[in-house]
């Protein structure tokens, strides 16, 4: 990874997908009567790190962020690190990856889930998912150029000391078409997170064939939004 440069410009909409179900539904809808969900929220506060984070400040946020995020959707990726190493991470902490077009946060999307149904072995199935705009409002340094994957263990060490800093993150390079990336450290580093669009991923146990969309009703094809992609990694 290259040195990181100076600051790129705020407040910029950035987008970032979700499961969800679709219409929504309370959470605990399905498996207990309302008269229960008090009670299972107290449980579930028990044992739940974003909870947890949000009620005392006692887990993964920068400390200067703690108590200061009140929303679920903007602390769940740094409450809830990917256990399994990443580009940008080891692990044992948590980033918001975001694309500032809504193809960029598609096309992430449908990477992030067909890895894991491929590592799952999911039969055919369809995921509902929704898309949030969170407009970046802070400074997010710029970012020329990323390591190989076989390169992480440096891009870890750099996105690490980032972190500790206080940084909030920067953006990856643009991408003709889809938009940049930014790799954001902190849920500060956000304003208030809207909910946008519903999609259905239609998974046919090898790949994403098709992304419905419930707005409008149009089907989408992935492979577009992949041919991009490959002719400018290309």
């Amino acid at each position: 990874m290259q040195q990181l440069s100076q600051v790129a410009p705020t407040c910029v909409p950035t987008y970032r997908l979700i499961p969800s179900r679709f219409p929504p539904v309370e959470l605990y809808e399905p498996v207990c009567q309302p008269r229960d969900w008090d009670g299972t929220k107290r449980v579930e506060a028990m044992t739940n790190p974003r909870l947890r984070e949000m009620a005392t400040g006692l887990g993964l946020l920068h400390p200067d962020d703690r108590g200061r995020v009140t929303q679920n959707w903007l602390v769940a990726p740094f409450t809830y690190p990917d256990p399994e190493p990443s580009q940008f991470s080891d692990g044992s902490f948590g980033y918001s990856l975001v694309a500032d077009t809504k193809k960029g946060a598609l096309l992430e999307a449908v990477r992030r889930r067909e890895l894991f149904l491929s590592s799952t072995e999911q039969g055919a199935t369809r995921l509902e998912m929704r898309m949030l705009k969170m407009p970046v409002h802070s400074e997010l340094l710029c970012q020329c150029e990323v390591n190989e994957p076989d390169d992480w263990q440096r891009s870890h060490a750099m996105v690490r000391s980032l972190r500790d800093a206080g940084s909030y993150g920067f953006w990856l390079p643009k991408r003709e078409g889809l938009g940049r990336l930014a790799v954001v450290l902190r849920p500060t580093a956000f304003q208030t997170a809207v909910q946008a669009e519903h999609y259905a991923f239609i998974w046919n146990g090898k790949s994403i064939e098709a992304i419905y969309d419930f707005s409008n009703g149009e089907t989408l094809d992935p492979n577009e939004l992949k041919v991009l992609a490959n002719a400018q990694a290309a």
